[in-house]
C-alpha cells in the first residue's frame, strides 16, 4: 500500500460523511420551512466555522496529523461546504425571484464564510 491509499481512504470517508451530513441538515431544515438559499448558506458558514478551529486547535505533530488533516479538512468539511451550490442558488434566486436576494446569498456567504473562519480560527487558537 502507498502513502497516499490511507490519505485517499481518509479523504473518501470524511467526504462521504460530510455529504450526508450537508444533506440530513438540508433535510431537517426544508421540513422546518427553511429555504435552499438559507440552508446553503447556514452549511458553508459552519463549515468555514469548523475549518477555521479545526486548522488552528488541531496543531499536534502526530504521525496521524496528516490522516487526520485529509479526512476532516479536506473530505468531511470539503464536502459538507458547498461552493458550487450557492453560486447556482445566487444565480436561480436572481433569475427568477430577485436580484438583490441573489446578491445578498452570495455576498453574504463570502462575508459571513469569513468571518466564522475567523471566529473559528481565534477560538481554536485558545
Amino acid at each position: 500500500m502507498t502513502r497516499a491509499a490511507p490519505e485517499l481512504f481518509a479523504a473518501v470517508l470524511g467526504g462521504a460523511l460530510g455529504a450526508l451530513a450537508r444533506w440530513g441538515l438540508a433535510e431537517a431544515m426544508v421540513d422546518a420551512g427553511g429555504s435552499a438559499a438559507g440552508t446553503l448558506l447556514l452549511v458553508n458558514v459552519i463549515g468555514a466555522f469548523a475549518l477555521g478551529w479545526f486548522l488552528s486547535h488541531h496543531r499536534t505533530r502526530d504521525a496521524w496529523r496528516p490522516l487526520v488533516v485529509v479526512f476532516a479538512a479536506t473530505g468531511l468539511l470539503g464536502s459538507f461546504t458547498t461552493f458550487s451550490g450557492y453560486i447556482l442558488e445566487s444565480i436561480e434566486l436572481s433569475r427568477v425571484d430577485s436580484l438583490l436576494q441573489g446578491a445578498f446569498l452570495l455576498i453574504g456567504s463570502v462575508v459571513a464564510g469569513l468571518a466564522a473562519a475567523v471566529a473559528g480560527r481565534k477560538l481554536g487558537e485558545r
